[in-house]
């Protein structure tokens, strides 16, 4: 019942920025109400790029949960998806605009915040909204599912997956209104209903036209659920302890959505968890600073990779916790491990050692082996931050950790906060 394909990106860029633009321009009402300075270090850090690419799994988890996920091929990319430079800087432009409009709102003219969140939703958000969709296009509400099936399967994986009733199916809508939400779109912005049909040689259509959302819940979520998803960080910074859950200020993509949450384990912890999954046949999200010591090309990614003797350069010198709090090293990129080698795949996950790991990339299939890097043990303890596991692959006690222990707020400028960084890739 496996589907295989790629989900669009474009889906779930374009709802991120929706839903980013409407949580960061009611950010900036509690920015102003705080006393916080326009130019204080906490509005400059979150005025230098606004509406940002990328994000934290928990948004990923906020996105799936409300709009669901849709085949790659009802809703391709559109240019300013596959290159977002210029899409950002007119945002940008804009949303540094209406925090100075906001500001002033506060601090001058002493609009009350049920005056300025209207202000929001009927002036500010519609022409972010009118930009987002010129850019990026308007996605299909619904689709039809068609997936290839062999001829011995065909009736059985038909009475499989029609287990959800077509009432349950018909009556899942995307919802973008409410006191959570962004205000709907003006007839003018939104485009009519369109619908997609995914076609392949031989196929099977399970259920009808359905949503984004239904579909999500109907063949995705029994396969992958993100809410059984824990986010798992390794911060060995004297200030961060394990057994911690953090999170940061100001860093979400949806206005009440819950927390970023991160539980802060030692590296060792993070590994088994990987292996376990691996070895379950599930691959895993992970958060890395990705160009340290990578060639794109060569995919590989080690700290033996190039010959610095002759520059007098001791690439081993820093910790991994100093490199954190030096600045010379914070999560920059997202990948998936996909692969390890180990030394013995009959021993445990505690005594098992691994050698390399395999690790699939979305640069495409040009650099690497076919868009995947190899990366040797070393790497992966200094250079991998943060992973994405199901919590049955992590100790009970730390799941229990997660769920109830409170959380303990970083800095928006804080090396965990990152979501994307700008880089140059050899």
């Amino acid at each position: 019942r496996r589907v295989h394909g790629e989900f669009s990106q474009n889906y779930l860029y374009y709802w991120d920025k929706v839903e980013r633009s409407y949580f960061e321009l009611n950010m900036y009402i509690d920015l102003a109400r705080r006393g916080e300075s326009a130019e204080g270090r906490v509005v400059s850090f979150k005025l230098e790029k606004p509406v940002e690419d990328g994000g934290q799994f928990s948004m990923l988890v906020n996105l799936v949960n409300k709009y669901g996920v849709m085949p790659k091929i009802c809703w391709k990319e559109a240019a300013s998806c596959e290159a977002s430079l210029r899409m950002n800087e007119i945002l940008r432009t804009q949303m540094r605009k209406f925090c100075c409009e906001i500001f002033k709102a506060v601090n001058e003219s002493k609009l009350s915040d049920e005056e300025i969140k209207n202000r929001i939703d009927t002036e500010y958000f519609p022409k972010i909204f009118h930009l987002i969709n010129v850019l990026l296009g308007t996605p299909p509400t619904t689709f039809t599912f068609e997936a290839e099936v062999g001829a011995a399967s065909h009736g059985a994986k038909k009475k499989e997956s029609s287990g959800r009733s077509s009432d349950a199916a018909d009556s899942t809508s995307v919802n973008t209104t409410g006191s959570s939400s962004p205000p709907p779109a003006t007839e003018q912005d939104a485009a009519p209903n369109t619908s997609c049909c995914l076609s392949k040689r031989v196929v099977q259509q399970f259920g009808g036209s359905t949503t984004p959302l239904a579909f999500y819940e109907t063949f995705v979520r029994p396969i992958y659920n993100v809410d059984d998803q824990v986010s798992v960080v390794h911060d060995p910074r004297p200030t961060s302890a394990y057994g911690k859950v953090y999170t940061v200020r100001y860093l979400n993509n949806m206005v009440e959505a819950p927390p970023v949450r991160y539980l802060n384990i030692n590296i060792d912890k993070i590994k088994m968890a990987v292996i376990r999954s691996l070895r379950a046949g599930m691959p895993i999200w992970c958060g890395s600073h990705f160009s340290k010591f990578h060639d794109r090309f060569l995919g590989l990614q080690s700290f033996d990779l190039l010959n610095l003797d002759f520059l007098r350069f001791e690439q081993r010198s820093m910790t991994k916790a100093e490199r954190l709090v030096y600045c010379d090293s914070f999560m920059t990129h997202a990948t998936v491990f996909v692969g390890a080698h180990l030394d013995d795949p009959s021993k445990s996950v505690e005594d098992v050692k691994v050698l390399r790991w395999r690790v699939e990339n979305s640069h495409g299939q040009e650099y690497g082996r076919a868009g995947h890097l190899s990366m040797d043990s070393e790497w992966f303890d200094n250079f991998v931050y943060q992973i994405a596991v199901d919590r049955k692959f992590l100790d009970v006690e730390d799941v229990e950790i997660f769920d109830t222990a409170e959380v303990l707020p970083l800095d928006p400028w804080d090396p965990f906060g990152t979501v994307a960084e700008e880089e140059q890739f050899n």
